[in-house]
């Protein structure tokens, strides 16, 4: 039974303060670094339509620096170099992340398994796998070794490398159980902040995680759509409540308190949490593949409001990916938070309570924030698998045009981003100018067939035309009044008859209205 927003922020409360009073009873003080959440998953390839491993991760932490970036370790002359997710420019601490070799992890917090008191925390503990396991059996011999001299681990982690191998492995300050994935029912499991090995319970802030997730990925396998797509898209983003039922957006629960308009819910226990700074997946290779191919996708920010992007074990992230404190990408998906999310004083509790603007994300119209994502991240999607496809056939996985794509990629993001702060409205009033733009289309060079983005800010007659080197029209590919928002059309080289056009370098235009803008194309045969 779904709850309305009275009873949920009540039982909520008296939950979390019970819950709170059993961590002073029983627990020791979680160390400074394991201050997190999480909600994780993995699964084999028995489980996925395409047969490679996944594991996924939304990361959730209080930390004061919270901005979340992507750092590139070439590591010691003996070390492994690995992509990793950090926050608050802490490189030491790392919580998902993926090495040269395949071998690729994540992390929940948890705290019903004995904590030691030396030795390696979570964070230090994954930096040190990503070091020096390229495997998943070198991480248990790791956690082996660490058995004896200890660690201050209290958390799930969900490993995978390039041989295949997926496990979850539950792990306390000298203790370990594993679960192998291709042997658990279906071919996957998912943990948030509990372990099986002890009370299985989570507290309010992990059972209703785990029962929604647990959910959404049992729908996504029945339906043959168990890959990083579904869970990017619905499972990263999903909200719901401490039972874990399921919050629609946007929400149709009429709040019982006046000072809360209808559509704002809080996420404070959701899968997409309001302390979820970012989100991984972790897609693996079938044996024989490069492991370099191991494609970490990332949302950096808050994933209501971010857009998910690949990157590769190879070497350093795009700019706008990158950097100590923080980065574009996640500074942009933060500033479109704010844009949705409210803080509202509860008289009645005497406390500030957040809120998600719902409609502001998706309306009953279908517009919104998302509206002009999700086309953006569909395309990235659908060219990643391309250039994958291409590399993996080649064995070309190390080459720059890797890293040249993963640019490319970042830039429609940012673009996209930026687009979203101009249509986006704090108090009824634009946050930012929104703007008329073309994308340069992707893939260029190219043959068959590239696509060319363009956004509009107000509602124009667009005309979208083609032109080869001489100026001479060959095509119109738009020709109509269109409202605001993202727009993609696709040419497949071929002039107004139908033609063929020669190899050589076209131009496509964008009129709209007394605006014009032109963008350089070079068509191979």
């Amino acid at each position: 039974m779904r709850f309305r927003s009275k009873n949920f922020l009540i039982l909520s409360i008296v939950i979390t303060i019970l819950f709170m009073g059993k961590l002073s009873l029983y627990q020791e003080p979680l160390n400074a670094e394991d201050n997190e959440g999480c909600t994780i998953g993995v699964a084999a390839g028995i489980a996925t339509p395409d047969g490679r491993p996944m594991i996924w991760k939304n990361r959730d932490t209080e930390a004061t620096a919270s901005n979340a970036s992507v750092f590139w370790s070439t590591g010691d002359p003996n070390e492994f170099e690995y992509l990793a997710v950090i926050s608050g420019g802490n490189t030491n601490l790392i919580y998902q992340g993926v090495n040269s070799q395949g071998f690729a992890i994540v992390n929940s917090l948890i705290d019903d398994l004995p904590q030691g008191t030396t030795g390696p925390g979570n964070g230090t503990f994954i930096r040190m796998a990503l070091e020096s396991c390229g495997t998943v059996a070198e991480f248990i011999q790791l956690l082996n070794q660490t058995n004896i001299s200890g660690r201050r681990t209290q958390a799930n982690f969900a490993v995978l490398d390039s041989t295949g191998d997926a496990k979850m492995i539950e792990a306390g300050g000298n203790v370990y159980w594993v679960y192998d994935a291709a042997e658990a029912p279906n071919g996957y499991i998912v943990r948030a902040n509990f372990s099986m090995a002890g009370d299985g319970v989570g507290g309010p802030f992990g059972h209703g995680r785990f029962v929604r997730s647990s959910a959404l990925i049992s729908d996504f396998h029945a339906g043959d759509s168990l890959n990083h797509r579904s869970i990017i898209r619905y499972q990263m983003r999903e909200f719901n409540g401490i039972d874990g039922s399921p919050i629609g957006v946007p929400s149709d629960d009429v709040s019982l308190y006046p000072v809360v308009p209808i559509g704002y819910i809080s996420n404070a226990v959701s899968i997409c949490r309001s302390i979820c700074i970012s989100a991984t997946v972790v897609h693996g290779v079938i044996p024989d593949e490069p492991a370099r191919t191991t494609t970490m996708w990332n949302l950096l920010g808050q994933p209501s409001t971010a857009i998910a992007l690949p990157y590769w074990p190879i070497g350093e992230a795009p700019a706008a990916a990158t950097g100590l404190q923080g980065c574009t990408l996640s500074d942009i998906a933060n500033s479109l938070l704010s844009g949705i999310d409210t803080t509202i004083y509860i008289n009645q509790y005497q406390m500030d309570l957040e809120f998600i603007n719902t409609p502001m994300l998706r309306n009953y119209n279908g517009e919104g924030l998302w509206a002009n994502i999700f086309p953006a991240e569909d395309s990235i999607f659908s060219w990643t698998e391309s250039q994958l496809a291409n590399w993996r056939n080649t064995g070309n996985s190390g080459l720059p045009e890797i890293l040249a794509f993963e640019s490319e990629m970042a830039e429609l993001a940012v673009s996209t981003l930026e687009y979203g702060l101009g249509v986006l409205s704090v108090d009824g009033e634009p946050a930012h100018a929104p703007r008329h733009e073309l994308l340069q289309n992707y893939p260029n060079p190219f043959n068959p067939i590239t696509t060319i983005s363009y956004t509009l800010a107000e509602q124009l007659t667009v005309k979208l035309k083609i032109f080869d080197i001489q100026g001479r029209e060959i095509m119109q590919l738009q020709d109509a009044s269109q409202p605001p928002g993202s727009y993609q059309m696709q040419w497949s080289g071929q002039d107004h008859h139908g033609n063929q056009v020669s190899t050589g370098v076209y131009f496509c235009r964008l009129e709209a209205n007394d605006f014009s803008t032109t963008i350089k194309m070079l068509f191979l045969k």
